[in-house]
């Protein structure tokens, strides 16, 4: 996998090697003769932390105009919104230290590969679209996971299933999601070569996704 974007820790990574002379935050205050003061790991909040492909806008497009379709078959719920488009390759949950977890996505090193859309399904009243299901995929989250669990993250251990969420509690004025909406799945595609540790708040109006 994959390298930061700058010589400063980043939340980005991209396939290739580690940028020559990245410092921590730590060690640059340490050149300043300024230490961590004590206690200060136990002092910070913890996040809600996940790790992410960010889509690009063809797949965004092609995602927003299925949303629009159950819109107007007259399906409802917690339509996912534009920008909170995404695909989880992990979730970590509530988590104290972001630069930990930085520096462990630092070690995973992949290939760049292609992912499109493939179809749609549901959990119960959460719909998705589906992905191709690449091999290299699926080896990323992976060696995504496997790095999380040498180094002692937690994280979610069920099995990796790729998809996009489209809308949570959806229902369709009491009956099935019409089938107009199933005959039509979205279609779009990207390249994969990088991915990016994500925050996640509750806002005011919805879930707000940061990349740290």
């Amino acid at each position: 996998m994959s390298s930061s974007k700058t010589t400063f820790p980043t939340s980005t990574w991209s396939s290739g090697s580690s940028p020559a002379g990245s410092i921590t935050c730590n060690e640059l205050a340490g050149c300043f003769g300024r230490g961590v003061p004590a206690g200060a790991n136990q002092q910070r909040k913890d996040m809600r932390l996940f790790i992410a492909i960010q889509l690009n806008d063809e797949m965004k497009e092609a995602l927003a105009g299925l949303q629009q379709r159950m819109r107007d078959q007259g399906v409802q719920g917690n339509f996912t919104r534009w920008e909170n488009l995404h695909l989880t390759l992990a979730f970590i949950g509530e988590y104290p230290d972001p630069e930990e977890v930085k520096d462990v996505l630092e070690t995973v090193r992949f290939e760049p590969f292609p992912i499109s859309l493939d179809g749609m399904g549901s959990f119960g009243n959460l719909w998705w679209a589906g992905l191709d299901g690449s091999d290299a995929l699926r080896s990323l989250a992976k060696g995504l996971r496997r790095a999380l669990a040498e180094a002692g993250i937690p994280f979610d251990r069920k099995k990796f299933s790729p998809h996009i969420t489209l809308v949570r509690k959806a229902y369709c004025r009491g009956r099935a999601i019409p089938e107009e909406v199933l005959r039509e799945p979205p279609r779009g595609g990207m390249v994969v070569d990088h991915f990016s540790l994500m925050r996640s708040d509750r806002g005011k109006h919805g879930m707000i996704y940061t990349e740290l």
